[in-house]
């Protein structure tokens, strides 16, 4: 347990520095990329991400997963699951964005900052992640 909550004391000041210090529409935003205007741009770039770090993650998957809904056929649910190469103890992540909808945009952003820049440490410390973003695509797409 106590290696588990060091690993998050390291995950942490980058998740905390990104959604205290980025504000969007600064200039910090649009140099790194992260924070998106839309729901289609939060998941154009999400897969883009996902699919960079998938090819070169033995056994990596990204998949969607088409939501029904009246009057917006174009809603998904996006998940990528990147294994780790160690075959001794299994420990998963899971970092999900979008449940409420309007926090959608932050947590994609957060999702993007942790495939780019700590998601290789995450693999070298044998934990699988699975990302599921958009998960109220309704709600974060139809946020005014």
């Amino acid at each position: 347990m106590l290696e588990h909550a060091k690993n998050l004391v390291k995950v942490l000041p980058a998740v905390l520095l990104l959604a205290v210090t980025v504000i969007p529409g600064s200039s910090a935003q649009a140099s790194e990329g992260y924070f998106c205007d839309s729901y289609d741009e939060c998941r154009g770039l999400f897969h883009t991400a996902a699919e960079m770090a998938a090819a070169d993650i033995s056994g990596a998957k990204v998949w969607a997963v088409p939501l029904d809904h009246v009057g917006d056929d174009n809603l998904f649910i996006d998940a990528a699951f990147y294994p780790a190469p160690t075959t001794g103890e299994k420990k998963l992540l899971i970092l999900s964005s979008g449940i409420h909808g309007l926090e959608g945009y932050t947590g994609s952003a957060i999702q993007r900052l942790f495939t780019r820049e700590l998601l290789p440490d995450a693999q070298k410390q044998g934990i699988d992640v699975l990302m599921m973003h958009g998960i109220n695509a309704f709600g974060m797409k139809h946020t005014a």
